[in-house]
């Protein structure tokens, strides 16, 4: 009796515990609940309704493949249209599901109805795509998916190469054996896996090394905000190149602009999904606009062929052998180019490529292109032949060639082959010049005064950083002028082409094509000098006064890029007595890049971009040498523990570290501020023309430290500083840097991370 009243009051609590579970879970209606309760009790009492009375639509949204702009599948997505409410939004039904445990009973009709849509059009002859299920957590606590969603396929004989299984990153965060068999079993038959959301929750990267994936879904939330910043494009660069050394594609959510697609193309990722292709809709919506889209849908045949050029890792330093680490700045120039029937044609490409283009003469990649394909030119029939025999026999190919005087060399390897079209695809790599051109005239021809002239303008493309001669000529621009009938005359300019050339060839006025040419494309802060320095009338003055020479650079924008040129002319009389111009323009950008890196070399610290010691103490001394009663303030400073961070994350994170002071630096102290590396993990400020109250506020926010994530942890240190006062502690660079080194060395010895203004006592006391 004791044992039975002791069960029976055990059986009441058991009860009691479900009740409340089941009451906390599942809220009958009630006329006084709130209508979030009671939306919530309405989509749990109605679901298995609006299953059966089709309430729940299937809406499709597609998938593009990046090189070729077609359709490459879809994801299968719930959309809820209630006769009462009428469009709930998924956020809401799929979320309360969840929570009551419903959700498997949505996701198999979706699963069946996604299936029953494809058999139809397959029966009909209409085109098929690939779909992506959505398969919750729940799905494989609470009943056996795999199962069930192996029953539904066959029986709508739905090949399984065709369906892919979404999972999202939720799902792994349970038991982790349990869902590799999971994994595994889809696998087995023929499913591909894939992890939706990556980069929604915190154990993404965690969960990579547990599971195999043939897809990383790379969540929408890395695009907001892309334009305004910078960080998300290394981010996702970076998990487009992980991806790609895991062996896995990627696919985007959420693309939105035509720049965050061409982003994506340009760093390698395969597939793009989002509004600005298409929003989730029906099926019907989906055949109509796949049937709008010019390059349509992907065939199955091809569909393999994309997938193996979606394996080359753009961002590799050795895309050959798609092994090796990364870096952003070194990524080599590549592209992918498809050949067929004698024809190329680049099918994607990094801006590495594009560089290389343009300093081997190319301007663009559609120029290349024409290249290639005009079968009159020497030089492309070898490559073809080159370009054949590495695609059919898979060997890599090394080939040189000529382009503008340059010789050149591409290594080449096949990465894509399709036997039923004859196309296929070479992954090119870029390399640099081999062999410079030394062409020379015939001497016995020339004149001493004419081989003079070839000599020293040899000479002089030398001294400019070009390259070879022909190099010189062709960034060098040659017109005359008749200055008193305002009329261009002849001219030489090696890129003028299409338009630009008929337009020089139709002899306009100077006036007005100056403006086209030369002004216009200046910077704004040139406009006016050019205005003056080309003005027609000013011209005839200067030379009816004699003057018949003139100088003079500006920087203007050319090929998407800033370039600096130099002007000279020469005004002398014509045959005909007009006042004649000969104008000579060349492009110095080398030549100044040369002498400011000669000079950065003198000047600047080489690491952290910073004024060395040697040139900041010299800036340093003319300052406090100038004449005049003012203030400046002289800093200290090093990294706190910096040893500690070379020997926890190595040397390389340590140069990392004094990278990002040197940028904090510069944000807190600003353009009045001359600011050295004195050596090591120590550094120098001097704040000129400022008082010290007015120096106290930045000091304090260099006082907050400095951090920065170096692989994937992040890395936090603190600073110490000292600071002196001129002329109140001292009237020398010397006396000051040795009374903020006193300074600096208090800060340490009171604990560091703070800073300290030198005073007599420190002298005293240290």
């Amino acid at each position: 009796e004791v044992d039975a009243s002791l069960a029976l009051d055990k059986a009441k609590s058991a009860c009691d515990s479900i009740k409340t579970k089941y009451d906390a879970d599942f809220k009958f209606y009630d006329p006084t609940m709130d209508e979030e309760k009671k939306m919530e009790q309405y989509i749990i009492d109605h679901i298995d309704e609006a299953l059966n009375e089709q309430w729940v639509k299937v809406f499709y949204q597609p998938v593009i493949r990046t090189i070729t702009g077609q359709i490459c599948g879809v994801e299968a997505l719930a959309r809820w249209d209630d006769p009462k409410y009428g469009l709930l939004s998924p956020g809401l039904f799929i979320d309360i599901l969840e929570r009551a445990h419903l959700i498997t009973k949505l996701d198999c009709y979706i699963i069946e109805q996604a299936c029953r849509d494809y058999r139809e059009l397959a029966d009909r002859g209409d085109p098929t795509f690939p779909i992506s299920l959505n398969l919750s957590r729940l799905d494989f606590q609470l009943s056996n998916i795999f199962d069930t969603v192996n029953e539904i396929v066959n029986r709508y004989n739905v090949p399984k190469n065709l369906l892919h299984i979404e999972i999202t990153e939720s799902v792994l965060n349970d038991d982790v054996e349990f869902l590799k068999e999971q994994i595994n079993r889809f696998h087995g038959e023929g499913y591909e896996v894939w992890m939706d959301d990556f980069g929604s929750g915190y154990s993404s990267f965690n969960t990579l090394k547990e599971y195999d994936f043939d897809v990383l879904k790379i969540d929408m939330i890395f695009l907001k905000n892309f334009d305004k910043n910078p960080k998300i494009r290394l981010i996702l660069a970076s998990i487009v190149n992980m991806a790609k050394h895991l062996g896995m594609q990627t696919l985007a959510e959420g693309v939105e602009t035509p720049q965050h697609s061409r982003f994506l193309r340009e760093i390698g990722c395969e597939k793009l999904q989002g509004y600005l292709f298409s929003s989730p809709a029906p099926l019907k919506e989906i055949i109509a606009f796949a049937k709008a889209l010019p390059s349509g849908v992907e065939t199955e045949n091809l569909r393999r062929y994309y997938d193996d050029i979606g394996k080359v890792n753009l961002l590799s330093p050795d895309p050959l052998g798609n092994t090796g680490s990364w870096s952003m700045e070194n990524a080599l120039p590549i592209a992918m180019v498809e050949c067929f029937n004698n024809k190329v044609k680049y099918i994607t490409y990094n801006p590495a490529f594009v560089r290389y283009l343009n300093g081997i003469g190319i301007m663009s990649v559609a120029e290349s292109e024409k290249l290639l394909c005009d079968t009159t030119r020497e030089t492309v029939k070898p490559y073809m032949e080159a370009a054949t025999k590495c695609m059919q026999s898979g060997e890599e190919m090394s080939f040189d060639f000529v382009v503008k005087g340059e010789y050149c060399n591409v290594h080449g390897k096949r990465v894509a082959f399709d036997k039923a079209t004859g196309k296929g695809v070479l992954l090119v790599v870029g390399s640099d010049y081999l062999v410079k051109r030394t062409e020379k005239p015939n001497m016995d021809n020339l004149s001493d005064e004419a081989l003079l002239l070839w000599l020293s303008t040899r000479g002089f493309a030398e001294v400019m950083g070009y390259g070879t001669y022909d190099e010189f000529l062709e960034n060098t621009y040659y017109f005359q002028v008749d200055i008193t009938d305002d009329r261009m005359g002849e001219y030489h300019a090696a890129s003028a082409r299409g338009h630009v050339k008929e337009y020089l060839d139709s002899r306009p006025p100077f006036t007005e094509c100056i403006h086209k040419l030369s002004i216009d494309m200046a910077k704004d802060e040139y406009k006016s000098e050019l205005e003056a320095f080309y003005d027609r009338q000013k011209l005839l003055e200067e030379y009816k006064n004699g003057v018949t020479y003139g100088t003079t650079e500006y920087e203007m924008m050319m090929l998407e890029k800033n370039t600096w040129v130099h002007v000279n002319y020469q005004l002398n009389t014509g045959a005909n007595g007009h006042v004649m111009g000969y104008f000579l323009c060349y492009d110095i950008e080398s030549f100044r890049r040369r002498t400011n890196l000669i000079k950065d070399r003198a000047e600047k610290d080489e690491l952290t971009g910073l004024y060395n010691r040697a040139y900041s103490e010299e800036l340093m001394t003319d300052v406090l040498e100038s004449p005049g009663d003012r203030n400046h303030i002289m800093i200290l400073m090093d990294v706190d523990n910096f040893k500690t961070i070379n020997d926890t994350h190595g040397h390389e994170c340590g140069d990392v570290a004094l990278q990002e002071t040197a940028h904090m630096l510069h944000r807190v102290f600003g353009d009045r501020a001359i600011i050295g590396r004195a050596g090591g993990d120590e550094f120098t400020v001097l704040l000129q023309d400022t008082q010290e109250e007015d120096a106290l506020p930045l000091l304090k926010k260099m006082g907050e430290g400095n951090s920065f994530i170096y692989n994937y942890k992040q890395v936090k240190f603190t600073y110490s500083l000292g600071y002196s006062v001129f002329p109140e502690n001292g009237g020398s660079l010397t006396e000051i840097r040795r009374k903020a080194d006193i300074a600096l060395y208090r800060a340490k010895q009171e604990g560091k991370n703070t800073f300290v203004k030198y005073m007599e006592r420190a002298t005293r006391e240290g």
